[in-house]
C-alpha cells in the first residue's frame, strides 16, 4: 500500500512536469469574450441605469466618509481640549476653539 501511494504522488509529480499548455486560439478567445459580455447584459441591461445606480453609490460612500470623519474629529477635540495634561495641544486647540467660535458667533455690534 505505501508503495503504491508513493508511486501515484511520483506519477502525479511527472504529470505536472510534462504538462504542456495550450494557447488560447481566437476563435476561443472571442467565445469567452462573448460569453462573458452576454452575461454581463443579463446582469445589468441598461447602462444608463447602472451608471446611475454607481453614481448614487459613490454619494453615499462619499458622505458617510465625511459625516465619520467630522464626528472622530470633533470627538478627538474634544477629548484633547478636556484633558490639560498637554498642554501645548490644549492651547492651540483652545485658541482654534476660541477663533471658530468668533466666525461661528460673530459678536453683536450696536
Amino acid at each position: 500500500m505505501y508503495q503504491s501511494i508513493t508511486q501515484k504522488i511520483k506519477d502525479w509529480q511527472k504529470q505536472r512536469r510534462e504538462k504542456t499548455y495550450v494557447a488560447l486560439t481566437d476563435e476561443k478567445v472571442a467565445h469567452r469574450l462573448q460569453l462573458l459580455l452576454g452575461l454581463v447584459e443579463k446582469r445589468y441591461p441598461s447602462l444608463p441605469r447602472l451608471m446611475i445606480r454607481n453614481f448614487i453609490g459613490g454619494l453615499f460612500t462619499a458622505l458617510g466618509a465625511t459625516l465619520g470623519l467630522s464626528i472622530f474629529l470633533a470627538l478627538l477635540t474634544y477629548f484633547l481640549v478636556q484633558v490639560q495634561a498637554v498642554p501645548i495641544i490644549g492651547e492651540y486647540i483652545k485658541d482654534n476653539t476660541s477663533y471658530l467660535d468668533g466666525v461661528i458667533r460673530p459678536k453683536e455690534t450696536k
